[in-house]
């Protein structure tokens, strides 16, 4: 359609230039009504382009002219970096591997979206890791900034029509730190797990690391609100993820304490976790798991994430510890899997400030996480809830 309207315009205009030229009197008579119809096709082409361009930014095509690089959901991203970063401070070395994992062999999930779904906002998602990076800053366990952040997220979850809980968290330093626990019920009973956490390293405004899985967990949790999903929806803003002193052991005390809080029953009721952390820069995605624990969940998305022409590394954390709150659900039997972009030089430094967030990388990450929640058939979740358990 909008070929023609061009096709259309440039006719109307070479006519109404070639008349000026030959016949003065002609061009005074019909100029009117040129340029009526000049208007018209001109407001049928912005119409055009702007469904066009509606149309486009749900398949993730849409152009990110103002973002700081990186592909929309249909992008391509560059061969991952040899280096590495470590949540828990063991640090990544060379020796991180891709895991030989095959894809589940459950039916894919159904990829059509629902015609009314809410689309996920990488500009809304920004806001929330301004606010947490610029307005509260560094997010210390059990310190100021940690606590007004939880008020933040709670607040937003109660605007969003959700009804928080908070779950204290025990702290070995004589401090609390706690989680922030939404749910949206889905079809059935089991439940999909979508976590991120919102401390920070002292010093460090924690923009990528991680207020940018923060901004996108809430923005999920506004779209995905109203949304017919198959799996309950349980949205958990971890705190005191970082360690908190030189013992290697201390770290991840929000998500261990979740899943210790979890009864066998209710362990075996969660279809998956996805942990998001660290997705606002680099120029590889990965999904990364311990291999200690089923992998059907990481099968799964990166099977969809391919099919939706995004390319992510399959990797494998080594050595004693994950580097993301997927590891106490993975420890437990759980399928998981943490998804991040890297690598960023200024993680845990005073220059992860929210002007160092790509906004094209907040919108492939959520774009991906919020079609892949909402295509999950019953058949899908029931996969999940019995592979390798």
């Amino acid at each position: 359609m909008l070929e023609k309207e061009l096709v259309i315009r440039q006719r109307i205009t070479r006519l109404m230039i070639s008349s000026r030229l030959h016949n003065p009197s002609l061009c005074r008579l019909f100029a009117p009504r040129m340029l009526v119809a000049a208007a018209l096709a001109a407001m049928l082409l912005v119409a055009a382009a702007l469904s066009g361009c509606s149309d486009s930014l749900w398949r993730g095509t849409a152009p990110d002219a103002g973002d700081k690089g990186g592909p929309g959901l249909a992008g391509k991203t560059r061969d991952p970096s040899a280096g590495g970063r470590g949540t828990a401070g063991t640090g990544e070395g060379p020796g991180a591997t891709e895991t030989s994992a095959t894809e589940t062999s459950a039916t894919p999930p159904d990829e059509t979206p629902p015609a009314k779904l809410l689309v996920f906002s990488a500009s809304r998602a920004l806001s929330h890791v301004t606010h947490l990076a610029s307005k509260i800053g560094p997010r210390p366990e059990g310190r100021g900034g940690e606590e007004r952040a939880a008020a933040y997220i709670s607040s937003t979850l109660a605007r969003y029509g959700y009804k928080p809980a908070n779950q204290a968290v025990r702290l070995p330093v004589g401090r609390r730190s706690g989680n922030v626990v939404a749910v949206k019920k889905g079809a059935s009973s089991a439940q999909l797990v979508l976590g991120a956490h919102y401390d920070s390293k002292a010093g460090s405004p924690g923009a990528n690391d991680n207020a940018s899985g923060v901004g996108a967990l809430l923005e999920l949790a506004r779209v995905l609100k109203d949304a017919d999903t198959q799996p309950t929806v349980v949205f958990v803003f971890f705190g005191a993820e970082e360690m908190i002193d030189s013992n290697p052991d201390h770290h991840h005390y929000g998500s261990r304490q979740y899943v210790e809080h979890l009864t066998s029953a209710q362990r075996a009721n969660i279809a998956g976790m996805i942990s998001v952390d660290m997705i606002g820069y680099g120029t590889s995605f990965q999904m990364r798991t311990m291999g200690k624990g089923p992998d059907s969940i990481r099968a799964m998305l990166h099977s969809f994430a391919r099919r939706s022409g995004i390319r992510a590394e399959r990797l494998r954390d080594l050595g004693r510890y994950g580097w993301s709150d997927h590891e106490p659900f993975e420890l437990a039997g759980v399928p998981a899997v943490w998804v991040e972009w890297r690598d960023d030089p200024v993680y845990h430094t005073s220059r992860d400030t929210a002007g160092h967030i790509s906004t094209a990388r907040l919108r492939t990450t959520g774009l991906l996480l919020q079609k892949f929640v909402t295509s999950l058939s019953k058949k899908n979740v029931e996969s999940l809830l019995t592979a390798d358990r």
